[in-house]
Parts: structure tokens; C-alpha cells; sequence
């Protein structure tokens, strides 16, 4: 599936956002495939929370306290993560 957006569509920044997730899952999909789709929701969510926890421990009061990287990390991971567990709901449901 390919996906045309329109600058105007999208804030710039979101759109780097969501093509970097993109970008990481395409090159771990090399290596682990689709085995997400084997995943329990349970585990999944564990996933997001323990993502959430290290972004908890880089950003205090609105202000970042770790290392930036970490924190971005954290995020791009959350976003591949949240995007599996859409895809194994989806999965059940049929």
C-alpha cells in the first residue's frame, strides 16, 4: 500500500515523525518479519506502558532531563507499537 500526503495535509514535523517510524519498522521487519502478529493485546500493552515509563524518566515538568534521543526513541517506538496492536485487534476481530 502506498501512501500519497500532501504537505498541506500534515504538520512537516509529524509527517518526519511518522516516516521515521516507518523507516525503523521496515529495517526491523527484516530481521523479526511479522511475529507481532502473534502477540497478545496484554503483551502489547505492556509494551506501550514500559515505553511510557522510559519516556516518564527523560521528561519531568515539561522539561527534558535525559538524553533527547532517548526520549524521541521511546516515542518512535511507542508510535510502531501502537500501530501492532491496532493490527493484532484487528486480527481478532475477523
Amino acid at each position: 500500500m502506498k501512501v500519497e500526503i500532501d504537505s498541506n495535509d500534515v504538520n512537516e514535523e509529524y509527517l518526519k515523525a511518522i516516516e521515521k517510524a516507518i523507516n525503523i519498522r521496515k529495517n526491523k521487519r527484516l530481521i523479526y518479519k511479522d511475529t507481532f502478529l502473534s502477540d497478545s493485546i496484554e503483551f502489547l500493552k505492556l509494551q506501550l506502558e514500559n515505553k511510557l515509563k522510559r519516556l516518564n524518566l527523560c521528561i519531568v515538568n515539561n522539561n527534558i532531563i535525559n538524553n533527547i534521543e532517548n526520549a524521541e526513541d521511546s516515542l518512535i517506538d511507542m508510535i510502531n507499537y501502537a500501530a501492532f496492536l491496532i493490527a493484532v485487534i484487528n486480527k481478532e476481530k475477523k
